[in-house]
């Protein structure tokens, strides 16, 4: 059984021009990790698939 806590709220949607801003600037500070778009993909709360591919 999962408890609210254990579910990870992900967006949906259009990606806005502020979100695409900060993906820019996260990859800046992450760009040396190995899993730098998972690490991206929480902090926007998106799916890291779907932050690289927008990154691409």
């Amino acid at each position: 059984m999962t408890t609210s806590t254990d579910v990870t709220v992900v967006r949906g949607g259009a990606y806005t021009k502020e979100e695409d801003n900060r993906i820019l600037e996260l990859y800046e500070i992450y760009s040396t990790e190995n899993n730098k778009w998972k690490l991206i993909a929480s902090e926007l709360k998106r799916g890291h698939k779907s932050v690289r591919e927008r990154y691409v």
